[in-house]
């Protein structure tokens, strides 16, 4: 198995592990209203894939709460899936979702 999606992408920093953990995930934009209860789809300590209701854009600030130690973590929307509702959430600045306790 590769360690990237594609020949010009990254190599991987960690494994992906299926799990589905509930989450929410709430736009931190005000100009976009959005907050949703989900389960995540895949986990590593780079972010998660969830799948939503609708489409977010890739870049959208948002939150990431009701973690399973009751944390929450800022992260950003990186991309959207072949399918239009599973995205990938990555963690914004110094945040990790591991170290909040989704891993």
């Amino acid at each position: 198995m590769s360690s990237s999606d594609g020949p010009h992408a990254a190599p991987r920093r960690s494994t992906r592990v299926r799990a589905q953990i509930p989450v929410r995930i709430t736009s931190q934009d005000p100009a976009f209203e959005f907050s949703e209860a989900c389960h995540t789809l895949v986990v590593n300590t780079e972010g998660c894939g969830v799948r939503l209701t609708r489409p977010l854009d890739a870049g959208l600030p948002v939150s990431v709460s009701d973690l399973p130690d009751g944390g929450s973590a800022r992260a950003r929307v990186a991309n959207r899936t072949g399918r239009a509702r599973q995205h990938l959430v990555h963690p914004a600045g110094a945040s990790r979702l591991g170290s909040a306790g989704c891993v």
